[in-house]
């Protein structure tokens, strides 16, 4: 999600007070699948790889 739209949501008037709230952890990152990856595919048919 934009950080930008996270920070109104919040309630915060300076970014970098969100940006506290926004840490993400390296191990999350390499598991989550990126929606890019979903591009040319037909919808409901998950890829095997």
């Amino acid at each position: 999600m934009d950080l930008r739209v996270i920070q109104e949501m919040l309630g915060h008037t300076r970014i970098d007070t969100t940006a506290r709230y926004a840490q993400v952890s390296p191990q999350l990152v390499a598991v989550t699948k990126s929606p890019l990856d979903q591009l040319g595919r037909k919808p409901g048919k998950p890829k095997k790889r």
